[in-house]
């Protein structure tokens, strides 16, 4: 450069510098991973999927199924009926358990679009009579719900055990990280258990009606499953706590709080959202063995890991109704798959280090 120029800072140069930087500007993450997930065929489709399941579940008091619990005693289980062939004249019955109030609302809106239509036995029925598409579909209600109550939970105490560790170091991170080594050596079966003991003492004390059982039981399973995920998130913020940003954070004297809020949060969020797709078909799982047991959702409601233990007990050695088994397996099934084919996309779409081919 020629000793006569000269740059005026204080006039157009910055503004054309800034131009020229505008158009170099990088391309926020989230961006990049949604337009690498829906390249993702597999992925995608599996995120699609499990949006029409949710959004199922989600409006199940307005479809026009039966409900759950109504029961209609026969002499043995109704097999499965094609639509096309179905010859029932049911009608609907307004039978819940207690609902909310936008459970109400969609009940009665429910009744307004269809009034006493119902769909019939289209999967067969129960050995009580019940409709076991209703309870498909309320079932899946329950488990979705229950797997991301508890996998939030575990999100939350995980992240947030696992960077305070990291960023603390020295005698906090180990008196921490053994603490998590002691719970892991411990059953998870026993870990349920005596966790629900302990809030069933104060439910029993204060009323249940303060202390929700469903709710105990997402804290629960909450509790329980963060372990993995704060030595994940642990590792990831050493690899992070030598970086120049968080040094110079603390050259300027910010607490660990502060920079632990605004610097190591938002660059680990990727891996833990990744790790939180692969935890909720664990908790969807956990949720089936421990209703199976009895521990986990009650009757009269109902859950994939309900329906799974009604089906065993209705196949025997004289005579084997299949639907009652298959069916609900096979929507467990699709539903694991579905967060197990989205969480590994999400992994990729997440990735800093791949790096796309130019178009």
């Amino acid at each position: 450069m020629s000793a006569e120029v000269r740059w005026d800072l204080g006039g157009r140069d910055v503004d054309a510098l800034y131009a020229e930087a505008q158009r170099f500007r990088g391309e926020p993450i989230s961006t990049r991973a949604w337009r690498k997930l829906r390249k993702n065929r597999a992925a995608w489709f599996s995120w699609i999927f499990l949006c029409v399941v949710g959004l199922g579940s989600l409006l199940a008091p307005l479809l026009p199924i039966p409900s759950p619990k109504t029961m209609r005693p026969s002499d043995k289980p109704q097999p499965p009926v094609w639509p096309w062939l179905d010859k029932s004249k049911q009608q609907f019955e307004v039978d819940y358990w207690d609902l909310g109030v936008v459970d109400g609302a969609l009940v009665e809106l429910r009744k307004k679009l269809f009034g006493k239509y119902q769909t019939g036995p289209w999967l067969g029925a129960d050995t009580q009579g019940r409709d076991l598409l209703a309870r498909i579909v309320w079932g899946s209600r329950k488990s979705i719900l229950t797997a991301l109550a508890a996998a939030s939970i575990s999100l939350t105490i995980g992240v947030v055990w696992g960077a305070w560790a990291a960023l603390k170091g020295g005698r906090t991170d180990r008196w921490m990280m053994r603490f998590v080594d002691v719970l892991y050596s411990l059953p998870f079966v026993f870990l349920v258990i005596t966790a629900l003991a302990l809030f069933d003492a104060p439910r029993a004390s204060l009323g249940e009606d303060l202390i929700d059982r469903e709710i105990v039981f997402f804290v629960v399973l909450g509790a329980v499953f963060w372990l993995t995920m704060a030595r994940v998130v642990r590792g990831q913020v050493l690899a992070l706590k030598s970086s120049e940003f968080v040094l110079a954070a603390r050259a300027m004297g910010a607490p660990t709080s502060w920079i632990l809020r605004r610097h190591v949060l938002p660059n680990v969020l990727p891996v833990a959202i990744v790790y939180l797709t692969l935890t909720l078909p664990s908790v969807m799982l956990a949720e089936a063995f421990l209703s199976v047991l009895g521990l986990g959702v009650q009757a009269p409601e109902v859950s994939f890991g309900l329906l799974v233990a009604d089906g065993v007990e209705a196949i025997n050695a004289l005579q084997v109704r299949w639907w009652l088994f298959a069916y609900p397996a096979l929507a467990m099934a699709s539903v694991l798959l579905a967060l197990f084919v989205l969480g590994d996309g999400l992994r990729d779409a997440l990735d800093v280090r791949d790096k796309e081919r130019p178009a």
